[in-house]
């Protein structure tokens, strides 16, 4: 056999241009041919001349039937023949996709010949070599699905941190809505000063707007009678994390200067990243007596309990009771109230009882208060709810409060939006697919042209097409996987694009390109045009610049400055025929794009070529 023992390849492709130019391509290296166009047909050609054939090129989609990791799968369960993808996918997942089925190699469309070639006799190197270490490779194969899975709990790792972090800023903004809507006094304070405060605190304090009080000395709104007993009381909840759940009377300073009595309670809370106490304030009137005191108290048991919109439970947490409703709870869960304080939170709660009670421990000791649960409606429909729970001494007893807000709908509209952002990435990833088969259709047919035409001018102006689709397609891969914003960075593709420039004109050591590229981001349609002004003036260094040698350095340079952006292609060759290269039409196609950007082009021909263009970005 020839080429280091692959002498016939099958070669399955359901594009018949695609399909030529591919045959043409290896049986001008040596190579014997059979087509396929479909992969039913593939499967029986490899039934019927198993013996003979000793590679497969594999294209992934074909057509309406089975493609190509199907036809690949089914013919490797009754014969060993190395199969090679060739397609134009380069998503992950797909190439994740072949792996799973065949590891020889896996090859991007629109090749030079000199890959192609190469990629086959690594493949048959590889499918000898997995034949003497089956058992060697066999332990690589268990440590690659090791990496993967560990792979796998990283990404599900990183989800769900993310997820945590939704719900933590949904929940502050339920915690604000409801607590802003409260109409008890209600402020946070850290390193004993205003953090946030409610409606009714500012009404309370006689300020108008938050910025009057947030940033300020707490002690400063506290009459001095009271600042020992005060400062103990901060230290309990900010140093030691402790709750002060006993009502301390002390007198407010307003901003008008006159005072107010009040009773306060607080809890420790966590706020902009800070220790602190979310305190709980009422107004009371200098009492004289204890009736006095037992009217104001509830009072205000009636303003923030009986009036508050949102849907609010108390629980005895010893027997999971429930000891009241608010109307707007009886509003939600469509039984009386008294039915409701008849009945065990576990009769609304889809938990065990068990798990309950595990939840309500975690309040009572302040370890966590915000929860979600599904809870049952008296009409026998189960609602998803978000709840704030955390212990409170209501007439003395020791309870749990929950504010409840129903997040049915919420949860369905984000199922929704989930499985639509799905859909659109399916059908967007199809749409990328068909861009680039097409474009690579398109490159296939000129080099198949190219190859026919014996005029030398036909064959470079083919060639040179050929390669502005190859920019276009560059361009095109790039943005369909970034996350497109108009922009993309000179680093993401401009690399690439040296790449294939070099790989089509088969650069050896001989001729290097040194290239410098920064992150600045230029709009798309600026890319696309300098993608093209690149390739030009670099190709004409390549075929012009070096007649005389066969050494050479071609320099690309591309960054810009507060004012603007600067492109620099240089070569050291004897320099460029002046009649020859302006006349062309790739010279023609430069200028006129470097016009229509409104830039400016400099061009040199000391020490051999170079341009230089200058331009302004559109904001």
């Amino acid at each position: 056999m020839s080429n280091y023992g692959v002498s016939l390849i099958l070669l399955v492709e359901d594009e018949a241009i695609i399909a030529m130019e591919e045959a043409m391509i290896l049986r001008s290296e040596g190579y014997e041919v059979v087509q396929a166009f479909s992969g039913e047909e593939a499967v029986l050609i490899a039934g019927r001349r198993n013996a003979s054939i000793d590679m497969i090129l594999m294209d992934i989609d074909l057509g309406n039937g089975i493609d190509g990791t199907e036809a690949a799968r089914q013919i490797l369960e009754f014969c060993d023949i190395p199969v090679v993808f060739l397609s134009s996918h380069t998503e992950k997942e797909i190439v994740d996709k072949t792996e799973k089925i065949t590891s020889y190699g896996y090859i991007v469309k629109n090749f030079p010949p000199i890959i192609l070639n190469t990629s086959i006799k690594m493949a048959h190197k590889l499918y000898l070599e997995k034949k003497r270490v089956k058992e060697s490779n066999d332990a690589l194969a268990e440590m690659n699905e090791n990496l993967k899975a560990v792979n796998s709990e990283l990404i599900k790792w990183r989800l769900e941190e993310e997820k945590r972090s939704k719900e933590l800023k949904e929940s502050d903004r339920r915690f604000r809505s409801i607590v802003e809507g409260a109409p008890v006094p209600i402020f946070i304070q850290t390193d004993k000063k205003f953090a946030f405060l409610n409606d009714a605190a500012l009404k309370l304090f006689g300020a108008d707007d938050q910025a009057d009080l947030i940033g300020k000395n707490v002690f400063e709104r506290f009459h001095p009678d009271y600042h020992d007993k005060i400062n103990e009381r901060i230290k309990k909840i900010n140093e030691k994390g402790s709750s002060v759940r006993d009502f301390f009377k002390q007198r407010f300073i307003r901003l008008d200067g006159n005072e107010v009595w009040v009773e306060t309670v607080g809890e420790p809370v966590e706020y902009d990243g800070k220790k602190g106490a979310i305190v709980f304030a009422r107004e009371i009137a200098a009492a004289s007596n204890a009736g006095d005191e037992l009217l104001a108290e509830e009072s205000h048991y009636d303003s923030l309990f009986e009036n508050n919109h949102a849907v609010m439970l108390l629980i005895d947490p010893e027997s999971g009771k429930i000891y009241d409703s608010n109307p707007a709870a009886v509003r939600f869960y469509g039984w009386t109230r008294e039915e409701i304080c008849r009945m065990k939170i576990s009769e609304i709660n889809t938990l065990s009882i068990e798990e309950i009670k595990a939840e309500m421990n975690l309040a009572v000791k302040l370890k966590r208060n915000h929860f979600h649960f599904k809870h049952r409606l008296a009409d026998g429909s189960v609602r998803n709810v978000e709840v704030y729970s955390g212990p409170i001494t209501v007439k003395g007893k020791h309870l749990l409060y929950s504010i409840v807000y129903d997040i049915t709908e919420r949860l369905a509209a984000e199922d929704k939006i989930k499985s639509l952002l799905a859909e659109k990435e399916i059908i967007v990833r199809e749409v990328h697919h068909r861009v680039k088969n097409n474009l690579n259709t398109i490159c296939s047919f000129l080099n198949l042209q190219s190859a026919k035409s014996t005029n030398p001018e036909t064959h470079e102006a083919l060639s040179e097409a050929c390669s502005r689709v190859r920019s276009m397609g560059i361009l095109y891969e790039r943005l369909s996987f970034s996350e497109y914003d108009g922009k993309m960075r000179v680093n993401e593709y401009f690399p690439a694009l040296i790449r294939n420039i070099s790989e089509a004109f088969g650069l050896g050591e001989e001729i290097i390109i040194e290239s410098v590229f920064d992150e600045s981001e230029i709009k798309t349609k600026t890319m696309f045009s300098l993608g093209i002004i690149v390739t030009e003036l670099v190709s004409n260094s390549i075929k012009y610049a070096f007649s005389d040698r066969k050494n050479g350095k071609i320099t690309l340079r591309i960054n810009s400055d507060n004012e603007a952006f600067h492109l620099l292609v240089s070569d050291d060759g004897c320099g460029i025929d002046e009649a020859k290269n302006i006349s062309g039409l790739g010279m023609r196609l430069v200028e006129m794009l470097v016009q229509q950007m409104g830039a400016k082009m400099k061009r040199s021909s000391e020490g051999g070529t170079s341009y230089e263009i200058s331009f302004v970005p559109e904001p």
